[in-house]
């Protein structure tokens, strides 16, 4: 061996020449370019150059390089590799991290190459990092656990194969306690769940009391069990009088709506009727003098019809029976037509109307009676309280309302209101004071009625005053006004599981049962089962709607008074939906009267006081161009016969007369009219039944039959006359045998039924 100028040692060896500077060490041979590792002399220049001299192969000369190589790159692996440590995840106490360097260096080859290292906490300075060297060594990569937390150091250097020392890299992270050794975290923990121990055991004590004192008293509840429960039958009993009574109260005051309807509105239609006729005939006389006296009196019974028409509507409303008959129309069309119909109020205070409204305002859908009401209610306010102005009808999207909503404002330059006046409003028989009522008359009915119309549309009614500048009144509406429809009930039980029929199953007749009674459910579909068919039942309207859109059955049988959606809900949907508007219905109630509704077909249907003018136009429509020009008028009340015959016959009809639908049929066997004019409130037989009798002689059943009534017909009155059930069977008066023998006839050999 021999001593170099820089105090490293050379070693001659047969596996090569070895060369240390007491730090780190290296070795060459026959892979760094020696000519052979038989090495008998080593011998180092003072120009830095060390002469090899082999055994075999003579003299190699190898010079070595003084410069500093390229500092090595650290990694740390955790879940993944790192190399930026400034995106390290939260490292632990007692987590296991690996840290990998590598360096790029083209003189060393890669089993040659050296790293030293050294982990610290804190800081140290260059003599401190100097003296802290781990040994030397080829192993690329460190695996430390940490058992303390705090800010970590890990240096990094790399050694060439002459023993030159690359700058250090450096690399700081933290490490963390667990949560579970985190005093800030376990301390709380540990409190809490003791405080949880000491709650149980409290608890437990409570509870072990407790049930101490509830055996206690177990044999004084046991003593009052008895007494209590014949309280609670008596309280039972009394609460069932008084739910029988509340049911009578509203099928009293829905009668008495009823009655009152045909009641009030029939002489006034006698009034009204009778004065347009005098009117006219005083014109053919030239008796013109009677006729501003007539004139008085047709407005004094208009007055009172409308006076009328506003109570029963305010009390529909309020009792629950106003229904809605949604349709689509277009609103400029409306809106001219109210206009139009409220003009001659406009003039008569010399005020002019302006009606506002965009060309592409397009259509709404919603009940357009009530729309029409709800606008000219409106403006007939505007126009009594204004002289000489200007009244503006204006309509416009509502900006700020999801879903989309029209805003309908009537807006005036009249008397104007303080806002006490407008805190009374919309109050019924209330106006914004007694001296407005003495000045400008009226019942405060208009604006209660309009309000109560657009609520019950989804909508309301706004205003804003001034006093002695105007009043704007804002109705906003939904464009697309909806009730709870069955559809949308329906939607929600798409694909119901759990009802797939089987291979068997398909291979029968099958029956959807559709009724909120589990008992009938059971009963129908144990005695169906046993006479061959499938059957599959639905508890109510919702899920019934969902299996027959998805089993198509031939015939479902409906329950009609269920919860929620009723009967004629749910049929009202299935003929709706092509998937099954043809499938048969029968229907199952308790409701007597209910058995008329079925295959009424009414061509047309008026409400008293009768607009003549419209009720020519439907003649006309529905006239034969046969040689038979006879019109049977069904009607109880004689002087609206007579009414009804004297304008029939100035238009050229022949006129018959029953004063009631059994004489009605008794002039139908004499002779078969060309159409019907039928009133549905009479007695001995209504309407409905001669409707029904009328429509099973099978020369009759295409005569056009046009419903005139001073009854306000509800939902289930237009179901009536529409014509959609097929059967109405009373449930409880009929056996299981005969309502099987009324289902196979819709049952063809492979069918559904729903109950």
């Amino acid at each position: 061996f021999s001593q170099a100028a820089d105090q490293s040692l050379w070693l001659a060896t047969q596996e090569g020449v070895f060369h240390t500077d007491g730090t780190a060490w290296a070795n060459f041979d026959t892979r760094d370019g020696l000519p052979e590792n038989i090495v008998a002399k080593v011998q180092p220049a003072a120009d830095g150059t060390v002469w090899f001299g082999g055994f075999e192969k003579g003299v190699a000369r190898y010079r070595p390089t003084k410069l500093t190589p390229r500092s090595p790159v650290l990694t740390l692996q955790t879940d993944r590799d790192y190399t930026d440590f400034s995106a390290l995840p939260r490292i632990t106490t007692g987590q296991r991290v690996t840290f990998k360097f590598d360096v790029v260096d083209f003189y060393t080859s890669i089993a040659k190459r050296q790293y030293r290292t050294q982990l610290y906490q804190g800081t140290r300075d260059e003599k401190e990092l100097a003296a802290n060297w781990q040994p030397p060594g080829t192993a690329t990569q460190l695996e430390q656990t940490f058992s303390e937390k705090g800010a970590w150091t890990l240096a990094v250097q790399f050694i060439d194969r002459d023993l030159n020392y690359s700058k250090p890299t450096l690399a700081t992270f933290h490490v963390a306690l667990p949560w579970h050794a985190n005093r800030a975290i376990i301390i709380p923990a540990a409190i809490g769940a003791a405080g949880l121990l000491g709650w149980a055991l409290i608890a437990r004590l409570l509870y072990m009391r407790k049930r101490h004192e509830t055996e206690r008293l177990r044999e004084q509840m046991l003593a009052q069990e008895h007494e209590a429960r014949e309280a609670l039958e008596a309280k039972n009993e009394q609460l069932e009088k008084a739910r029988e009574a509340a049911d009578e109260a509203n099928r009293t005051k829905s009668q008495f709506l009823a009655n009152m309807s045909h009641e009030l509105r029939t002489p006034m239609n006698a009034i009204i009727g009778y004065s347009e006729m005098l009117q006219e005939e005083a014109e053919d006389l030239d008796q013109k003098g009677f006729i501003p006296d007539l004139q008085k009196i047709h407005g004094a019974g208009k007055h009172l019809l409308g006076l009328i028409n506003d109570i029963l509507d305010l009390s529909k409303v309020e009792a629950g029976k106003m229904t809605l008959y949604l349709e689509d129309f277009d609103i400029a069309k409306l809106l001219n037509e109210v206009a139009a119909t409220v003009q001659p109020l406009v003039a008569k205070n010399a005020n002019t109307l302006q009606v506002e409204c965009p060309p592409d305002i397009g259509t709404m859908r919603a009940d357009v009676t009530k729309v029409r009401q709800a606008l000219f209610n409106l403006l007939s306010n505007a126009s009594k309280f204004t002289e000489g102005g200007t009244i503006r009808l204006t309509v416009i999207p509502s900006p700020d309302t999801q879903p989309a909503a029209l805003n309908f404002a009537v807006s005036d330059t009249g008397i104007g209101m303080t806002p006490e006046q407008m805190s009374k409003l919309f109050q019924a028989f209330s106006q914004a004071d007694a001296s407005t009522t003495r000045k400008f008359g009226g019942t405060g009915l208009g604006l209660a009625i309009s309000k109560k119309f657009c609520q019950l549309m989804g909508g309301d009614i706004t205003v804003q005053s001034e006093l002695a500048v105007g009043t704007t009144f804002t109705a906003t509406l939904p464009r697309e006004v909806t009730e709870a429809s069955p559809e949308e009930a329906a939607a929600t039980v798409a694909n119901v599981p759990g009802h797939a029929p089987s291979a068997a199953a398909r291979l029968q007749p099958t029956v959807l049962v559709i009724d909120d009674d589990a008992n009938v459910r059971d009963l129908m579909q144990r005695t169906l089962t046993k006479d061959g068919y499938h059957v599959e039942t639905a508890s109510d309207g919702a899920r019934g709607l969902a299996l027959a859109k998805a089993l198509k059955p031939a015939v479902i049988t409906l329950d009609v008074m269920m919860p929620g959606m009723d009967g004629w809900a749910v049929l009202t949907a299935l003929k709706a939906d092509p998937d099954t508007a043809s499938i048969p219905v029968v229907m199952l109630t308790i409701v007597d009267d209910k058995n008329m509704g079925f295959a009424l077909g009414a061509a047309d249907y008026f409400t008293k006081p009768i607009d003549w003018h419209r009720l020519s136009a439907s003649l006309k429509q529905h006239r034969r161009a046969s040689a038979s020009q006879t019109v049977l008028v069904v009607e109880d009340d004689a002087d609206t016969r007579e009414m009804l015959r004297r304008t029939l016959q100035k238009d050229g009809w022949k006129v018959l007369e029953a004063a009631n639908g059994r004489l009605g049929l008794e002039r139908v066997e004499e002779e078969i009219p060309a159409m019907i004019l039928l009133d549905l409130m009479m007695p001995e037989m209504d309407g409905f039944q001669f409707m029904q009798e009328l429509r099973a002689r099978p020369d009759c059943r295409d005569i056009p039959v046009i419903v005139i009534t001073a009854k306000d017909l509800t939902v289930e009155d237009h179901r009536r006359l529409n014509g959609e059930v097929s059967k109405i069977i009373q449930k409880g008066a009929t056996s299981i045998e005969q309502l099987l023998t009324e289902i196979r006839p819709f049952l063809p050999a492979a069918s559904t039924i729903i109950l």
